[in-house]
């Protein structure tokens, strides 16, 4: 099994963000080999967040994170990404200005 190498800095403060509004979180970012960072479940929606750093206008998807992210999403389990706690907010409709 591979392990995750490094979170992303954005990691923590989108996981406490979560919490701080009382969403449920558990970090699976331990579980490397493609896996989202973690499992979100809110009133509003319960999905997969994979915390991101923007290069660029761009996010980075790795080949690993596309094959286990399609096998989650045949589950019906959204799993998208956020790139800091405005957009991670956003996902459980929350609105931040």
């Amino acid at each position: 099994m591979a392990y995750a190498r490094r979170t992303d800095t954005t990691h923590a403060p989108i996981r406490d963000a979560y919490r701080a509004v009382g969403a449920r979180v558990l970090d699976c970012s331990g579980l490397g080999g493609g896996w989202p960072d973690m499992l979100v479940i809110s009133p509003a929606r319960v999905l997969f967040v994979d915390a991101k750093t923007k290069r660029g206008r761009t996010v980075r998807i790795t080949p690993a994170q596309k094959r286990v992210w399609a096998v989650i999403r045949s589950a019906g389990i959204d799993v998208e990404t956020a790139c800091d706690v405005r957009e991670a907010l956003a996902l459980i409709g929350i609105r931040v200005r």
